[in-house]
């Protein structure tokens, strides 16, 4: 993670869905013994399922929080044969509020982050297993434009630009659903839930690193207003409205992606979703090669 921002001050805590024939005290006993301060839970939706994540007090941050979920990754891989499968998930927990319990971002701010990942989850998941992909898979349903409507509504009503009403907010709108993000009253955190477990170190951090920075750009003192919701799917993902494919690809890849790490797999599977049409291929290729030039500078 860059540190030319004070999103590396960001408190995040992951949570490690997989199956394994070991048991649960073999997995304890091993993080003890390495120093490491995360629990083991069983996970009941998986056969043979544990999830692992960090304790409580133990909190996550920038670089030395990611060196430690490479850790514990690596423990799951190399003594405990982790496994994934479909069900799997790798979710992780964003901290709303600091110390004294006061929010990092406005209501309005948050309102935009969820209001992103609905307008561009079609987009977003072009880097994930199709068994991640969709709104309706099992124990994982998309949020609904009426729910994020209601954001915006409550937002106003607490005060949009007023910091010190996030946990009001947070209090009125969080829930407990499986939906593939929620804001979490009984966490105070914003948790992305769409990621799939694997052991791949890597894919792991490009996430946690993606879904920094689209908190990230919602955070910034030029995002004032609240973003407009896209309603229809053509405006999302499509090859034959104009804002389609190629638009979407550039709004996540370009402006709110942050790294290149995930850029290519997505270039690769918007090509598939293009082939036929040159002119969209031309325009996800420019993109694709602007993004890399101004990384290179």
């Amino acid at each position: 993670m860059r540190k030319s921002n004070r999103l590396h001050l960001l408190r995040f805590s992951p949570e490690f869905e997989f199956k394994t024939s070991y048991r649960k005290q073999d997995s304890k006993d091993e993080f003890l013994t390495q120093g490491l301060d995360w629990d083991v839970k069983r996970d009941a939706s998986i056969e043979n399922g544990w999830e692992v994540c960090p304790m409580g007090t133990n909190h996550l941050k920038g670089n030395t929080g990611m060196a430690e979920c490479d850790r514990v990754v690596n423990i799951l891989n190399e003594k405990f044969n982790a496994r994934q499968t479909y069900k799997t998930g790798f979710h992780i927990h964003w901290q709303l509020l600091d110390d004294d319990g006061l929010g990092i971002m406005t209501p309005k701010q948050l309102t935009n982050i969820m209001v992103d990942w609905f307008n561009f989850k079609r987009v977003i998941e072009l880097i994930l297993p199709e068994s991640r992909r969709g709104d309706n898979q099992t124990n994982l349903w998309g949020v609904s434009i009426h729910s994020v409507q209601a954001l915006r509504n409550v937002a106003e009503d607490v005060g949009a630009n007023d910091s010190t009403q996030l946990a009001e907010f947070i209090r009125r709108v969080g829930n407990h659903s499986t939906s593939d993000i929620r804001i979490s009253s009984a966490h105070s955190t914003l948790e992305f839930r769409k990621a799939i477990f694997t052991v791949d170190n890597i894919k792991l951090s490009l996430w946690i690193e993606f879904t920094r920075n689209l908190i990230g750009y919602n955070c910034k003192a030029r995002q004032k207003n609240f973003r407009k919701i896209w309603n229809n799917p053509e405006d999302r993902l499509s090859l034959t409205h104009d804002k389609g494919l190629a638009w979407s690809f550039r709004q996540v890849w370009e402006y709110r992606a942050g790294n290149l790490g995930l850029l290519e797999v997505a270039e690769r599977r918007a090509l598939q979703l293009a082939r036929g049409n040159t002119s969209h291929q031309e325009a996800i290729r420019g993109i694709t090669q602007r993004i890399k030039d101004r990384y290179n500078r």
